[in-house]
């Protein structure tokens, strides 16, 4: 049997797709971000579909199509129940002693009692000769850390596929049955966007016997049999049994990881790791996330140092996510609403606009066009000004997409650089990033190089400065 090494994701992956989507690019709606999503999950599945057919190596009853990971739990392939003629995730698993085999059965049993959508099914558990081996549901997508390295989501869509997976973990809390090991490799992620999570149990029924002796290591990745301390409450990691607010732990590091593209603790030991989850020793990118500090402050607190407190239990933190989501929708149907009105105000100026148009000479169209963008371009700079930021970047908003119907880009690159100057004048940098940004996209339209690389420039150092203001 193969050497284990970290726990491994239950399904295909096919082929690398990389896509690369800044979450904070304007010119994507949040619909253009999930039909992103939906090509890279859909590019395993196919991949996997398109080996349907491929013969097997007997193992009793199945027949092992691919190897799809390996981990220090067990090797997972990929098989087909010939009895049932189905597809399934089979995991050879990786035990040492009567004593680990009894408790991964149990574990077993539990777990084949829980039907949940966010839970991967437990379909059976049993032996070939001394190889004891699992089988589970085989979904057709990839895993959270496959998925993340070819999908850059929002925070809106990261508290969306996070809540999927806490819903699972939930569920299972409620059932009496700790995961012990939830990490990015766990959720997976299927065509329909519903996320599961798997390796419940079996993970806790093993964690003592994988991490024994292995205190030397910490900062490292979950390859080449490492361990997956990165993301285990401090009370597993001084070697204590956990309960599920160990599980919460770990599901906030996971999140933070997604949200701000990064661990929120670092070290290359457990000590380390220990005494930076004591000190609050968070590290994230949160100025260019462009996240809520209210998202901050949740996922802090299902990060404290002792259980206590943190969130009573998932449900509580699932409730915290589910207000910062919709308090994300009001604020854009705000947004929305706020570029209607200014919309009354462009009709005014093109009202006059178009008196004016029957004495001038040339385009009248674009003339109007011009009055518009002109009208548009003025009044957020006198926005920005004034110290409304969200005023001046809806207004730069509202004109990129009445721009696209009559081109007029200089203008607007030209505004959108004022505004982010008044930005950074008035310290202001996260605000200037994104004004940067509209910057960046504007001159591009014109093709205007100078424009652009100036923009670049300016960027490179708004950003810097954004992530060393004070939080």
């Amino acid at each position: 049997m193969p050497t284990a090494h970290p726990p491994a994701a239950l399904l295909y992956d096919g082929p690398p797709r990389i896509l690369r989507l800044s979450r904070d690019d304007p010119a994507r709606s949040h619909s253009d971000r999930w039909a992103e999503l939906a090509v890279a999950v859909d590019a395993a599945a196919s991949a996997r579909d398109d080996d349907a057919s491929t013969p097997g190596v007997p193992f009793g009853r199945f027949e092992l199509l691919e190897q799809i990971g390996d981990g220090g739990m067990g090797v997972v392939f990929r098989a087909r129940d010939t009895n049932l003629g189905r597809e399934v995730a089979l995991k050879l698993l990786n035990l040492a002693g009567d004593q680990a085999e009894a408790a991964v059965l149990h574990e077993a049993q539990c777990l084949a009692k829980l039907s949940h959508p966010n839970v991967v099914a437990l379909y059976d558990t049993g032996k070939v000769g001394d190889e004891l081996f699992l089988t589970m549901e085989l979904v057709a997508g990839m895993d959270g850390r496959a998925l993340f390295a070819r999908f850059l989501p929002t925070w809106q869509q990261a508290i969306e596929i996070f809540l999927g997976a806490g819903r699972g973990l939930a569920a299972a809390h409620a059932a009496g049955i700790e995961h012990g090991d939830f990490k990015p490799e766990n959720m997976l992620v299927s065509q329909d966007r519903r996320v599961r999570v798997a390796d419940f149990g079996v993970a806790r029924a093993l964690r003592d016997q994988i991490n024994a002796g292995d205190d030397n290591t910490a900062g490292r990745e979950e390859t080449g049999g490492r361990g997956t301390v990165n993301y285990m409450a401090p009370e597993r990691l001084r070697g204590r049994r956990g309960d599920a607010r160990s599980d919460q732990f770990s599901f906030c590091v996971a999140l933070w990881e997604c949200v701000y593209g990064g661990r929120p603790f670092v070290g290359e030991t457990r000590a380390e790791l220990l005494t930076a989850i004591e000190l609050g020793m968070l590290w994230s990118d949160e100025p260019l996330r462009g996240a809520p500090r209210r998202l901050r402050k949740v996922i802090e607190k299902g990060l404290s140092p002792e259980p206590v407190n943190r969130w009573p239990d998932m449900g509580s933190l699932l409730e915290a996510l589910t207000e910062i989501r919709k308090a994300g929708e009001r604020r854009r149907r705000q947004l929305r609403a706020g570029l209607v009105a200014s919309g009354l105000a462009v009709v005014c100026s093109l009202a006059t606009a178009v008196v004016i148009e029957q004495r001038a000479p040339g385009d009248g169209a674009q003339f109007v066009s011009d009055a518009r963008m002109s009208w548009s371009a003025h009044t957020a700079i006198a926005a920005a000004r004034g110290g409304d930021v969200a005023g001046a970047l809806s207004r730069l908003e509202s004109a990129e997409q009445a721009e696209r119907s009559q081109p007029s880009s200089h203008m607007l690159a030209l505004a959108s650089e004022q505004v982010a100057l008044e930005f950074e004048r008035r310290l202001l940098f996260p605000d200037a990033v994104l004004a940067w940004h509209l910057t960046i996209m504007f001159a591009r339209d014109e093709d205007d190089r100078e424009i652009e690389l100036r923009a670049w420039n300016r960027l490179e150092d708004a950003a810097t400065m954004a992530r060393q203001a004070p939080r």
